[in-house]
């Protein structure tokens, strides 16, 4: 039997807005993602077929832009909340609910809201002439950085960073050597902006090429033959499990894990998903910091800061005893794909298509909040990514 494959092709060119604040992650609500183009786009032969539409006439072998309309912006959201809940359940539910981003920490017990925008979801329906079962593509599936457009956006943020430096660097030198001819100074000046605007470039480019690392794919179907109708496909998954909950730094507080009063004490704030364990009913905290205590190694980030003097920092030691966080229900590419395991048909991504019968399902790209690497050193940054389905089986069965 000839194979076919079924190709759902994604480009998407994400654009991170430039933010006044560093190291911020998705519950500041500073950062932007734009799609600057998108591009989505199936390939395959005479029996299968892609709509936007639950209408065969519709159907074809190629979507654009076109077909999904404008798509506004990016913001980094989260799926927790997602298992067991009452929308996962509710067949009449098209579209996965994510969650929004924190604002602020200044209460015991911070919530997410649920998102609204910041995200790509959208209804598809897919059409066979035959009956076939269908997976996800591990192998042809891919998020590349965008290497040209995120190496221009280096230099341009290089040369806007060297603008502001260079002169004080140049100065240093130019008093050193004790310069005074003023041709010979527009030279340090010149060659000292080149210099760092290189120097910032790479450094740079190296975080923005980290942009997919905290992407989501997830596919909603409540037609399919696998035992979870929410697929989440982490592209980058690894041995350590996504933890939705932790202590944060907003810019509120800057280099400095959020806080809030519990008269007469200042107590650090534990956001996300969790409950305490049997027996437990109060979080763990330490006696208050005596002094500033920073974040002991590694630059500042929203999920990497210190405690403020004379707050009480949660003792994370004790903490795993007292409280069990939720965990993110994703699986890598290979899982997905049930032709890597065939022995165990229920793991994985998996569903079936009968002869000209639309089957509905929603595809949606998102960036995890609660992903380590969601932080915005990875400010505007471009990748391309494709997303591809195959045939695992053509029926009867």
């Amino acid at each position: 039997m000839k194979k076919r494959f079924l190709f759902l092709i994604v480009g998407l060119n994400l654009l991170l807005i430039s933010s006044i604040s560093m190291s911020i992650a998705w519950f500041i609500g500073s950062l932007r993602l734009t799609i600057s183009d998108i591009l989505i786009k199936i390939d395959v032969d005479a029996d299968l077929k892609i709509s936007a539409e639950n209408n065969l006439e519709y159907a074809r072998d190629s979507l654009t832009e076109d077909d999904f309309g404008e798509v506004e912006s990016f913001v980094p959201v989260s799926s927790m909340g997602s298992e067991n809940s009452e929308w996962i359940n509710n067949a009449d539910n098209t579209k996965p609910v994510f969650a929004a981003q924190y604002k602020t920490g200044f209460r015991p017990d911070p919530k997410a809201k649920v998102a609204t925008k910041g995200f790509f979801t959208r209804r598809l329906f897919l059409f066979s002439d035959h009956h076939m079962l269908v997976t996800f593509d591990s192998e042809h599936t891919t998020i590349t950085p965008n290497l040209r457009l995120n190496q221009a956006k280096a230099l341009e943020k290089g040369n806007e960073k060297a603008i502001g430096d260079y002169k004080e660097v140049a100065d240093i030198e130019i008093a050193r050597d004790q310069i005074t001819d003023e041709s010979e100074k527009q030279a340090i000046y010149e060659r000292v902006k080149n210099e760092l605007t290189v120097k910032y470039a790479n450094e740079i480019v190296n975080s923005l090429n980290k942009i997919e690392d905290s992407l989501r794919i997830s596919i909603l179907d409540y037609e399919n033959l696998t035992h979870n109708n929410y697929t989440i496909i982490d592209p980058k998954k690894s041995e350590d499990p996504v933890v939705f909950g932790g202590r944060l730094s907003t810019s509120i507080r800057k280099d400095y894990f959020d806080y809030y009063s519990d008269y007469p004490d200042l107590k650090e704030t534990l956001f996300g998903d969790y409950d305490f364990n049997e027996g437990y009913y109060d979080l763990p905290y330490l006696a208050p910091a005596t002094e500033d205590m920073p974040a002991t190694e590694g630059e500042h980030t929203c999920f990497n800061a210190g405690t403020r003097k004379g707050v009480c920092p949660l003792d994370m030691d004790e903490l795993p005893n007292v409280v069990t966080f939720a965990t993110e229900q994703s699986i890598s590419p290979e899982v997905a794909d049930v032709s890597k395991h065939p022995s165990n048909e229920q793991e994985g991504f998996l569903i079936e298509l009968f002869p000209g019968v639309a089957h509905p399902l929603t595809l949606s790209v998102y960036l995890e909040g609660w992903d380590r690497d969601n932080v915005d050193a990875t400010q505007e940054a471009a990748f391309d990514m494709s997303i591809h389905f195959k045939l695992y089986r053509q029926g009867d069965f």
